[in-house]
């Protein structure tokens, strides 16, 4: 689970933590062991706040020069271009980054509907593959049709990790009983002022 607080920088975001995971000792170099034994970074740049152009471009390359290795972007944030450019201008090898982005409501469907949309969103980062791809919101409908075509994206090598994002409780017990694998990762708000704990606890029980 990613939780997404705010920090001070103007328009940006931090990806921080995970359930179960402490706060103590935690650093850019810190990283969690997903279900599929893939390490993703618990520290990271989230991008919805910033506009696109410089300010983005200049904010992940930033990001990457200070050590986090975790960008998360969206198609829905028009700045996947720029994320991409940020990443290259970091000068960093590829899979030294984790490059997370989000299956828009509007995309959802078949097989034919989502791997349009990724293969878009890669061409706008610049990559042939992101390390997690995420249904951004359950609001688009068709959701175990599209979670289908996001294991066969994921099986296509098109993504190495596949979640959700912004799915409550009782349709992430739905995805694991209905679909031949549950989410391995949730992203959603999580904070002290919202716990959000019946969440934490279905994905603790389900193992995302």
């Amino acid at each position: 689970v990613v939780p997404r607080p705010e920090v001070g920088a103007p328009q940006a975001e931090l990806t921080v933590g995970a359930v179960g995971v402490g706060l103590e000792g935690i650093g850019p170099s810190s990283s969690l062991t997903l279900r599929s034994g893939l390490q993703m970074p618990l520290l990271g740049l989230g991008t919805r706040r910033l506009k696109p152009g410089a300010e983005c471009r200049d904010a992940v390359r930033a990001a990457l020069r200070s050590g986090y290795r975790l960008i998360d972007t969206s198609a829905t944030y028009d700045n996947e271009e720029d994320v991409g450019l940020g990443i290259s201008a970091a000068g960093l090898r590829r899979e030294d980054v984790f490059l997370v982005t989000k299956l828009p409501p509007s995309e959802h469907g078949d097989l034919e509907d989502v791997r349009e949309a990724l293969e878009g969103s890669l061409k706008r980062l610049g990559t042939s593959y992101v390390d997690l791809y995420l249904i951004l919101s359950p609001k688009g409908g068709s959701i175990l049709d599209t979670w289908e075509a996001m294991l066969q994206v994921r099986d296509a090598g098109l993504a190495r990790v596949v979640g959700v994002a912004n799915f409550g409780p009782v349709l992430l017990d739905a995805l694991a009983k209905e679909s031949r694998e549950p989410p391995e990762v949730a992203q959603f708000e999580l904070h002290f002022a919202n716990q959000q704990r019946p969440l934490v606890a279905r994905c603790a029980a389900l193992g995302v």
